[in-house]
């Protein structure tokens, strides 16, 4: 056999085996940034000259053209390695040895083992004990009570993942772990994995992934199911996910000539939207629908803000419930999201026929843009849709214009709501 029908049968048995055909055999060593240096080789560690057709091979799988600049990169090879290519003419794209890496493939697919790390911060109030602690872990691990070897391996991977920072052994907080997770602090939300995190809603994602992309959307109901308990972790849990929110509603909506007197808060969950208002426009009344188990949360929340007289449930399916008429103000606060436009409109319908002559409706939406990949978070959101609800979707300021037009809206206007990732959407 030849040497090459030998090079040949090799390269088939490694696209057998590993489902694809390398142009190079290569291994990546790994660095302080990860997978930086690609070596070229067979596995033995012995290098063959890099001749010119071996040249050619690495500028294809490069995506590289073979103008001067590019192939004068390649010959900085040394005997053992390839250098990162520099071409110092500008490309629409130049791709460099760096981008050859699984990084981005390993960080996803190990993804789980960050939820697990904060979740178990959380649990453990870690981060607030670091902080009075001084990040002495001897004394972080007896204030959490949990063993120390068990502290220091998570306190080292949260260092890892920029939660923590580490200096001659002693552990220190962030600025974002400070303000957002020690509870000593007024905007601490660490419960929100409580929600996010919930075993109810990542079994959504995680046991049968593929099933919800053939299927198009969740098989069932998902989590829009009636009286689905989830939301009752929802309640209690994502307040402070949604306080600034809720508050700089308040504010737009106070500031407006004239406030309004009754305002409807459909699926209200917390009820933080409309005790917002309440709070903000003394003389603001209150109706809120939800399914009663998460309105008796709301309730809660109204009392603490010393709102109870004006605040006022409907328990039962937003579609179905008779709310009532004649609102100054229809709140659609994370809701719109798990439908279809079709039953959009449908709900959109029902808010604009319960309106005083004067009322608009305010929704609270992640709004992609129209390429449907930026912003990121608002764009990403689709999947938490695609996997929780059958029919539900991120939609951009286009189809929310559509959809409020057809309910009969004859004005919508998209607004962000810096710093949260989320829009303001009036409906007029």
């Amino acid at each position: 056999m030849s040497a090459t029908a030998r090079g040949r049968r090799a390269e088939d048995g490694r696209t057998q085996k590993f489902g694809f055909r390398p142009r190079l055999t290569e291994r990546a060593s790994a660095t302080k940034s990860g997978f930086r240096r690609i070596r070229a080789g067979p596995r033995s560690g012995r290098s063959p000259p890099l001749q010119s057709e071996v040249r050619r091979a690495a500028i294809i799988r490069l995506g590289l053209s073979e103008a001067p600049c590019c192939t004068n990169a390649l010959k900085t090879a040394k005997k053992d390695s390839i250098q990162t290519p520099v071409c110092r003419v500008s490309h629409d794209r130049l791709p460099t040895m760096d981008d050859i890496s699984p990084q981005a493939f390993v960080d996803a697919a190990m993804a789980y083992q960050k939820t697990a790390a904060v979740k178990a911060a959380v649990e453990l109030d870690l981060f607030t004990a670091i902080a009075d602690e001084h990040g002495d872990l001897k004394r972080i691990a007896e204030r959490v009570k949990a063993a120390e070897r068990g502290v220091r391996i998570l306190c080292d991977f949260l260092t890892v993942h920029g939660f923590l920072q580490k200096e001659t052994g002693q552990y220190r907080l962030t600025p974002s772990t400070t303000a957002f997770l020690t509870t000593s602090s007024p905007a601490w939300m660490g419960s929100i994995v409580d929600f996010l995190a919930a075993p109810e809603m990542t079994a959504l994602w995680l046991d049968d992934p593929a099933a919800f992309v053939r299927n198009g959307g969740a098989v069932g109901l998902g989590n829009i199911a009636p009286e689905h308990p989830v939301w009752v972790k929802f309640a209690r849990a994502m307040a402070p996910f949604v306080t600034q929110t809720a508050q700089s509603i308040a504010q737009h909506v106070s500031a407006r000539p004239q406030a309004p007197k009754r305002v409807l808060d459909i699926a209200a969950g917390h009820g933080l939207f409309g005790i917002a208002i309440a709070e903000a426009i003394p003389g603001a009344e209150i109706v809120a629908t939800d399914w009663q188990p998460v309105l008796e949360v709301a309730t809660q929340n109204a009392a603490a803000a010393g709102v109870s007289s004006r605040y006022r449930t409907v328990a039962g399916s937003a579609f179905e419930v008779d709310w009532g008429t004649n609102f100054d103000l229809a709140l659609i606060t994370n809701f719109l999201h798990h439908f279809d436009p079709p039953t959009c409109v449908e709900l959109l319908s029902k808010v604009r026929r319960s309106l005083s002559p004067a009322g608009r409706a305010l929704a609270v939406e992640f709004v992609p843009d129209e390429d449907r990949v930026s912003p990121p978070f608002a764009a990403a959101f689709s999947f938490m849709m695609l996997a929780s609800t059958p029919q539900g979707d991120a939609y951009t300021a286009r189809e929310l214009e559509q959809m409020g037009r057809e309910a009969g809206f004859s004005n919508v206007t998209v607004t962000p709501l810096p710093p949260s990732p989320q829009a303001l959407v009036a409906f007029e």
